[in-house]
């Protein structure tokens, strides 16, 4: 019993129940959760309407707080390190890759590379009317990743100020978030969305206090609190208006309340999916496994195809689920091939030792090199 209870109520991870861990430790409706907001993510980029009301109600600030809820106790070194591995190094990467393959010329790849730098510089999505930076190409979907890393340096450090002081931080996370509003809302919007960071430490807070002491596992079992959750969240998607990326905070601070009952709300409808949509919810959780990757992939394709020739003023909204269609089969493409090529490589370290292995490998690795100069 000791044990059971040991690996359900470790540090990192929402306290849950048994059933709903998986064997490699993953909360498989965390998973779904994810999985239908970066599928959201895709689907409010290309369809506009009520249903890109209802995805920025909750996308944006369902990952935040769930990376809140996991939070773990690092020094400075293997905060940075995790940052870095996690978030800056796919977001350096996946920036490099776009700006390589949409250089039509070797003669401007110079050209291409210095543009390449001053993204990675100041990681905008879009400049406000303070500052101005000449030439910065706008990062789209990928600005979340400096944004997000933003968001857990400055937790960490409020968190190593208050001294275990729950009311000091709580003031602290408070003052950091008005600070971020107020600059976002007239218009002093910072190199890497840091004003976004500032702003969003409240939902990175919500997420870490939702893991304690099962307060999660309570507000999901409890249908009047749900009932009341639902209700909030449907009001704000009429009433409210908001985007992180563009900061439009439309009702102030009630945007947190809301926004965080939208993610409750998501998480319970990823409760019953895993429940009684098994093979849905699978789907889900492979998504949202997958996220990050689904995020640079989207990122990269957004960037390299031409969807214009799909728009037609006949049927705008036929033309949108079109495109949102052939975006997510693109993207999910791109995944699997890379999630292939992990397990190859995966295989090839196990067996590193093997002739027949090593000769294979260094066909496959001849094989790329010779592709890619080819395309060079």
């Amino acid at each position: 019993m000791e044990k059971v209870k040991e690996k359900v109520s470790c540090k990192d991870i929402i306290t849950v129940d048994t059933q709903n861990k998986q064997k490699n430790g993953r909360v498989k409706y965390v998973d779904i959760a994810r999985g239908i907001a970066i599928i959201s993510m895709v689907m409010g980029h290309t369809i506009q309407g009520l249903s890109h009301e209802i995805v920025y109600s909750f996308h944006m600030p369902l990952f935040i707080i769930l990376s809140g809820m996991f939070y773990k106790e690092r020094n400075f070194k293997e905060t940075i390190k995790n940052i870095f591995f996690k978030l800056i190094l796919p977001y350096v990467i996946c920036t490099l890759v776009v700006e390589v393959l949409t250089c039509k010329y070797m003669a401007l790849m110079g050209y291409y590379i210095i543009d390449w730098l001053r993204q990675i510089s100041f990681s905008v999505l879009k400049w406000g009317n303070k500052f101005s930076i000449e030439n910065v190409t706008s990062l789209s979907a990928l600005w979340f990743m400096p944004m997000l890393a933003g968001v857990r340096l400055i937790f960490r450090y409020l968190k190593k100020a208050s001294k275990g002081d729950s009311v000091k931080l709580i003031f602290l996370v408070a003052l950091i978030s008005y600070l971020g509003y107020v600059l976002g809302i007239n218009g002093y919007l910072f190199p890497f969305s840091i004003d976004v960071s500032m702003f969003c430490v409240a939902f990175y807070y919500i997420g870490y206090i939702l893991r304690q002491n099962e307060r999660l596992d309570k507000i999901l079992k409890n249908k009047k609190i749900l009932l009341i959750i639902s209700a909030i969240w449907i009001i704000a998607i009429v009433y409210n208006g908001f985007d992180l990326g563009g900061r439009r905070y439309t009702n102030g601070a009630f945007l947190i309340l809301t926004s965080t009952c939208g993610t409750i709300m998501i998480l319970k409808i990823s409760q019953l999916i895993e429940k009684y949509l098994k093979y849905l919810g699978d789907a889900f959780a492979w998504y949202g496994k997958n996220s990050m990757f689904i995020l640079a992939f989207h990122y990269i394709e957004s960037k390299i195809f031409n969807y214009s020739g799909f728009y037609t003023s006949d049927n705008i909204r036929k033309s949108q689920v079109q495109v949102f269609s052939l975006k997510i089969l693109i993207i999910t493409t791109g995944v699997l091939i890379l999630n292939w090529f992990k397990k190859l490589n995966n295989y090839f370290e196990m067996n590193k030792q093997n002739k027949k292995v090593k000769n294979i490998r260094a066909i496959i690795s001849n094989f790329i090199c010779s592709f890619c100069n080819i395309v060079v």
